[in-house]
């Protein structure tokens, strides 16, 4: 997922939580499901590439390729994917996350995956 902040790079078109946190899809206008090339993605000037852990697990040995495109954040995808009581916080673990992105944050892989 890329995104910017505020232009940002997003692999899905459900990304109204990031832009609840001021972060932009580089690839909403390009319906629900977009087909995202690399090379794409890095044409469209992403700030930022947003790597959930689901639906697709993003993980340390993609980061050569999305650091290609612009400084990477790996975030829970449970924290944007899994809507319910979980909401609340998660935005607050996300907006904490992605805060003064692409700084220091960006490109740690470990997550601390939350089970409640």
């Amino acid at each position: 997922m890329c995104a910017s902040v505020p232009r940002s790079l997003a692999a899905a078109r459900r990304t109204s939580l990031l832009s609840h946190l001021g972060i932009a899809n580089v690839f909403d206008s390009d319906g629900p499901y977009p087909q995202v090339a690399v090379d794409d993605a890095a044409q469209r000037h992403p700030d930022l590439v947003v790597a959930p852990s689901e639906p697709y697990p993003f993980s340390a040995r993609q980061l050569p390729e999305l650091e290609a495109v612009a400084p990477t954040i790996f975030v829970d995808g449970k924290d944007m994917f899994w809507w319910g009581d979980r909401t609340p916080r998660a935005i607050d673990r996300l907006a904490e996350r992605l805060a003064g992105a692409p700084g220091p944050l960006r490109s740690d892989p470990t997550l601390e995956i939350d089970s409640r």
